[in-house]
């Protein structure tokens, strides 16, 4: 199940070739970025609606996989974006980098702690 759900992370590169050479209305990375989001945000939806009693392994699986979706493609999204400013200012790109980490970094432990609250305070699934 984990294996599964963590595809999109090994398929990063392919994401990225994509979002380079195949642009879709004159944008290169915007749709992609739209596109994991709305993904992303069905599976987590759907984890959230759906009694546990109707998710098979397979369904728990797939829904994840859209989640972890979500993500890669937001992390691909930035890396390029930030390629594409370093190489326009190449003194700037360690900087970049790093306000790039710092930032993940940052509110990756807002969304932890919000996430604890949540589920100490309410209800995992939607009522």
């Amino acid at each position: 199940l984990q294996g599964f759900s963590a595809i999109p992370w090994q398929l990063k590169a392919l994401f990225g070739i994509l979002s380079d050479t195949l642009a879709v209305r004159g944008l290169h990375r915007s749709p992609y970025l739209i596109l994991g989001g709305l993904l992303g945000f069905t599976g987590a939806l759907m984890l959230t609606v759906l009694p546990a009693s109707m998710l098979p392994a397979a369904g728990l699986a797939l829904l994840l996989l859209l989640c972890n979706l979500n993500v890669a493609m937001g992390d691909v999204v930035v890396d390029a974006t930030i390629a594409v400013k370093c190489r326009e200012v190449p003194e700037r790109a360690a900087q970049l980098q790093s306000l790039s980490w710092g930032a993940f970094g940052l509110f990756g432990a807002v969304a932890v702690a919000c996430g604890g609250y949540m589920v100490e305070y309410a209800s995992p699934r939607l009522p």
